[in-house]
C-alpha cells in the first residue's frame, strides 16, 4: 500500500507541474493481468511489447525470427502501431502493425528474420507510435539477451579470467534474474587483484534455483585424449544449507546433456563450513580433472557449469582448461585414501605410486594445522594427537599443482 501512495503522490506532483492534454491521461486505478498489482496508466493510446518469444538463450544457427507480443496498455482500442526493433543498439528497423485490440489484449507478431553473428547479443523491441500518436511510455517495452553459439575452437585452451567481464563466447542462463554467476574481483595483500568466477549461493535464498554458466564451444577432433580441468573453492553454510555443482556437456548443440561431474556438500567443499560469506584463501583451492576422451571426435562440444542453490555459501571457479592428457596418472578417489576415518591418534594415507608433492591439513576455520613435502612415496602416516577433535580437510598437491581434498574426522 505504501508504494501505491508514493506513486500517487509522484504522479499528482508531475501533473500539477505540467499541463497535458486530457486525451493522454485517465487517472483510473486498474489491476493488470501481468503482475496483479495496482498501477496507474496515463495514456489513452499506449501500446507496448509484453513478450519476445522464439529467441532462445542460445542457438547454433545464425538466423533468428523473433515472435513478439504487442499489448494494448491504453484506454482506447488499439488499431495501429509502429514497432521499432534493433540489435545491440544498432540501426533501428521498423515494422507496421494494424489490428483491433481492446485494452490489455495482445496479438502475436513475427518480425522479419535476421542473420546474427556469433556471440552475445541484445534484441530490443519497442512501440514508438500508437493509433498514429507518439508513444511516450517506454516502461512497457522489452529486450532479450541471447547467444549465437559459434564453431568450436581448437584445444589446448585455458581461461584465467583476467578482468571483470565474462570472456567472449561465455554466457549465463539466469531465468529468475536472481543471484547468478559473475566474475569476482578479490583484493590481495600486495595491492593487486585476482579474478575468478563466483556463484553467490550465500545471498541466493531460493532453494533449488538453477543457474547455468556456458563456456565457448570446443573442437576436440585433433586431441586423442582430451581432459577438462578447473580450480574450485567452496565452503557450505551449515549441515542444513549446502549447494551442488554439475558440469555437463553436449555434442548436439544443447538438445541433450550428459553429466560428467556431480558434487555437493562435503564432496564439493574445499574448506570447513562457515556462516559468513566465503572468500577462499590460496590453500582452499583444489584442481579437478575430467576425462573427455569419449568426445574426442566432437567438433563443437558445449560445456556448462550448472549450480543448484541450497542457500549455502559461495562457490568459485578459475583456470578452466582443456588440454591433452599427457599420460600422468589421473587423480581420483581410488588413488587417494585416508584410513581409519574417523581417526584417533594417527591416519594413514595411500597415495599414487611414486608421488611427489605436498600435503596440508586445514581445520574448519581455514587454518593450516599440518603441512609436509613428499619426495617419493606411496604411503604416509600422519600423527593426529596434537589436533583437537573435529572435522579437517586433507589437501594433497602434486608437482603439477593438481590437488585432491578429503574430509576426515578426528576423535579423541
Amino acid at each position: 500500500m505504501k508504494s501505491h501512495q508514493v506513486l500517487l503522490i509522484v504522479i499528482a506532483t508531475l501533473i500539477s507541474r505540467t499541463v497535458f492534454s486530457q486525451q493522454f491521461f485517465n487517472l483510473a486505478l486498474i489491476t493488470t493481468h501481468k503482475n496483479d498489482e495496482n498501477l496507474f496508466f496515463l495514456n489513452e493510446n499506449d501500446g507496448g511489447i509484453s513478450g519476445i518469444n522464439s529467441v532462445p538463450v542460445f542457438q547454433c544457427t545464425s538466423i533468428i525470427t523473433p515472435m513478439v507480443l504487442i499489448e494494448n496498455y491504453g484506454n482506447n482500442t488499439l488499431t495501429s502501431a509502429t514497432i521499432q526493433y534493433f540489435l545491440d543498439g544498432g540501426l533501428p528497423q521498423l515494422f507496421y502493425w494494424s489490428g483491433n485490440l481492446a485494452p490489455y489484449f495482445t496479438d502475436t507478431i513475427f518480425l522479419p528474420s535476421m542473420e546474427v553473428t556469433d556471440g552475445n547479443h541484445v534484441l530490443t523491441v519497442q512501440v514508438t507510435q500508437a493509433n498514429g500518436e507518439s508513444d511516450f511510455n517506454n516502461a512497457n517495452n522489452e529486450s532479450v539477451e541471447f547467444n549465437i553459439v559459434g564453431n568450436g575452437i581448437p584445444v589446448p585452451y585455458q581461461e584465467s579470467f583476467t578482468s571483470l567481464q565474462l570472456p567472449a563466447g561465455y554466457f549465463i542462463d539466469n531465468e529468475n534474474n536472481g543471484p547468478a554467476w559473475e566474475v569476482f574481483e578479490n583484493p590481495m595483500l600486495n595491492g593487486s587483484y585476482y579474478h575468478s568466477l563466483r556463484m553467490p549461493f550465500y545471498i541466493n535464498d531460493v532453494t533449488a534455483d538453477v543457474d547455468d554458466l556456458y563456456t565457448i564451444n570446443f573442437d576436440l577432433t585433433d586431441a586423442s585424449a582430451p581432459q577438462l580441468s578447473f580450480n574450485i573453492a567452496y565452503a557450505y553454510y551449515s549441515e542444513e544449507y549446502w549447494d551442488k555443482l554439475q558440469v555437463q556437456v553436449s555434442s548436439d548443440c544443447g538438445n541433450n546433456w550428459e553429466v560428467i561431474y556431480d558434487k555437493a556438500k562435503d564432496e564439493l567443499a574445499t574448506a570447513g563450513f562457515t556462516d559468513v560469506p566465503f572468500v577462499p584463501l590460496q590453500s582452499q583451492w583444489r584442481n579437478e580433472s575430467i576425462d573427455l576422451s569419449q568426445y574426442a571426435d566432437v567438433d563443437a562440444l558445449m560445456v556448462r557449469f550448472e549450480a543448484t542453490s541450497g542457500h549455502g555459501n559461495n562457490l568459485y571457479i578459475d583456470n578452466i582448461a582443456i588440454d591433452e592428457n599427457t599420460g600422468i596418472e589421473n587423480w581420483n578417489a581410488t588413488s587417494f585414501k585416508c584410513f581409519p576415518n574417523p581417526a584417533n591418534d594417527l591416519i594413514e594415507m595411500n597415495l599414487p605410486e611414486n608421488f611427489k608433492g605436498e600435503i596440508k591439513i586445514v581445520n574448519a576455520f581455514g587454518q593450516v594445522v599440518f603441512e609436509k613435502s613428499i619426495r617419493i612415496s606411496s604411503k604416509i602416516i600422519i600423527p593426529l594427537s596434537n589436533l583437537a577433535a573435529g572435522k579437517y580437510f586433507i589437501t594433497t598437491f602434486d608437482e603439477r599443482n593438481f590437488s585432491l581434498v578429503q574430509k576426515i574426522v578426528v576423535l579423541h
